[in-house]
């Protein structure tokens, strides 16, 4: 069968028109009750901020750097009745045809793009449905620093419910994403992928984003979930990790690869002895959860590969950036300030030379190492308790 005559193209094509003709829907930026078919939300967490205090990167690069906040919104669990969900990020609409435009990662879309349901040709999903896709799913990073802390944060007051939803997932991911929700429970037994086209609910569970204007979200879904990951693993709370230290390759990434790395885990070997090179696609989901939990010291490229940190407790990741200042921000501080939320510790070594974009890129070998020798001279390949408030 051909792409184009596949039915995922059919669908596709046939929302696009359906769309261009009927133009953009209504938008609802927030949710009654009575008009929209939605049950009062449930409060599942207040807003609030954490302050990641930066002692070792003041400490390492020799200059005053101010705490990294993270600010968050209150998160509360929508439950609309007889909704339609469309396409893989699952964008969400009442029974009416109006848009629900409730997340924070849905600011910037243009609603000219979106896909309307087209409800005659709608998949049917009885029963509770919670929905668990939505921007940037495809993303490891994404989904465990963002979408799994939706679930995470409802699953208390879904139990107290006695609600056991099935788990929407986009499609094409559901067997990588399933790994992660089997670690739940019962919670995570049930998974499903919607569609390109329109998947009629009868009860949609909804929790937008956690978080508000960064990338992160409160510290306590990321522990709850560690816990879930390393009990699946049978790995003890109490454990130190005493293994060896891993790095994390980026060689099997389609961007943003360190091209000398060889080099790079060369430094490393000459410094901290034998070094675990890790391509995670290669290494079953279990054995990275026991591995990264028994490394004292997590080394790697920022990448999404990085965000196992949270198999991890008590442990050091240092962090290889292309930039010229510790001031700069991006996903290399939601990567440290992940660490740190994780009950780790974290340092970033800056290339002193450009972002890539979505090229490869080196970090030049003399300032790797002398920058690695630092950081063994201050001792800050050892984890240091991470200082939150």
């Amino acid at each position: 069968m051909s792409r184009r005559s596949s039915p995922q193209f059919v669908e596709r094509v046939l929302h696009d028109v359906w769309s261009s003709v009927r133009g953009s829907p209504p938008i609802l930026h927030q949710l009654g009750t009575d008009a929209e078919r939605a049950d009062a939300p449930a409060v599942l967490t207040e807003a609030g901020s954490v302050a990641v205090q930066l002692d070792d990167e003041s400490e390492f690069h020799g200059l005053p750097l101010p705490p990294s906040v993270t600010h968050w919104g209150r998160a509360s669990c929508h439950v609309l009745r007889d909704a339609r969900v469309v396409g893989d990020q699952g964008n969400v609409f009442t029974q009416q045809g109006q848009f629900v435009s409730i997340c924070p990662s849905l600011r910037r879309l243009d609603s000219a793009k979106i896909r309307r349901p087209i409800p005659w040709l709608a998949r049917r999903l009885c029963g509770p449905v919670f929905h668990l896709t939505g921007r940037d799913h495809e993303n490891h990073g994404h989904f465990l620093m963002q979408h799994l802390p939706r679930l995470m944060a409802a699953r208390s007051w879904l139990a107290s419910q006695g609600v056991q939803p099935v788990i929407l997932v986009p499609p094409g991911h559901e067997k990588w994403q399933g790994r992660y929700l089997s670690t739940l429970g019962g919670l995570g037994a049930h998974v499903v992928p919607c569609r390109t086209g329109t998947v009629s609910v009868e009860k949609l569970y909804y929790v937008p984003m956690l978080w508000d204007d960064g990338h992160l979200g409160p510290p306590a879904p990321y522990r709850q979930m560690q816990a879930c990951f390393r009990s699946f693993a049978g790995i003890a709370d109490a454990a130190p990790p005493s293994g060896m230290p891993i790095f994390v390759t980026r060689q099997d990434a389609p961007t943003r690869r360190l091209s000398n790395e060889a080099e790079i885990i060369d430094i490393c070997r000459r410094q901290f002895g034998d070094i675990d090179v890790m391509s995670l696609r290669e290494v079953p989901f279990v054995e990275q959860i026991r591995r990264f939990a028994e490394a004292p010291l997590v080394i790697g490229p920022q990448g999404q590969g990085l965000t196992n940190i949270i198999f991890s407790r008590q442990t050091r990741l240092l962090i290889l950036e292309a930039g010229q200042s510790a001031h700069d921000i991006g996903w290399a501080n939601v990567y440290r300030d992940f660490a740190h939320m994780t009950d780790n510790s974290a340092l970033r070594l800056l290339s002193g030379g450009p972002w890539p974009d979505d090229g490869d890129w080196e970090f030049p070998t003399a300032a790797f190492s002398e920058q690695l020798q630092r950081v063994v001279a201050l001792g800050l390949h050892h984890h240091r308790p991470p200082v939150l408030r």
